[in-house]
């Protein structure tokens, strides 16, 4: 409730209560409603979109080209969906005695 309309929680309004306090003197002024009107009472001007900005002379900017490292592959990689999991048991195969 408190981050909803700036009142304290349950807890310490029963304590502001029980001591017989005013619940107005415990709360924040920035969440007041007279605060929050002002604060944005001022119009909030739209940022220009891509067609608005003006051509670059300096071209178009790419992304660096990729450069393949040498060496062997990193065995950590991502696994395709249908790659085989191979699992084993740390204890190996169960042999079962005939009774």
């Amino acid at each position: 409730m408190f981050q909803l309309v700036g009142y304290p929680c349950c807890h310490a309004i029963v304590a502001i209560d029980y001591h017989r306090l005013k619940m107005e003197d415990f709360i924040n002024e920035c969440f007041k409603k007279e605060v929050y009107l002002k604060v944005y009472s001022y119009m909030i001007h739209p940022v220009p979109g891509m067609h608005d900005f003006e051509d670059s002379k300096m071209g178009r900017v790419e992304p660096p080209d990729v450069i393949i490292k040498m060496g062997r592959p990193k065995k950590c990689r991502r696994k395709d969906a249908n790659d085989v999991k191979e699992t084993t048991s740390r204890r190996g195969p169960i042999l079962v005695p005939f009774a």
